[in-house]
């Protein structure tokens, strides 16, 4: 990819020590790990290629 490209990313945050669920984009992961959050959009993070930043 190059630089400046803009990409949809969907993903899973865990805790490294007990495995918990921290953060997800995708709701039916949520809903699994009961985590689900009545009014929350659930969409993939857009990034852009080579910015320096992915999570919000």
């Amino acid at each position: 990819m190059e630089e400046g490209t803009i990409v949809h990313v969907d993903y899973e945050l865990y805790n490294g020590e007990n495995g918990d669920l921290i953060e997800t984009t995708r709701e039916e992961v949520a809903k699994e790990h009961e985590m689900h959050q009545e009014g929350r959009k659930y969409t993939p993070m857009v990034c852009v290629v080579g910015s320096g930043n992915l999570i919000p």
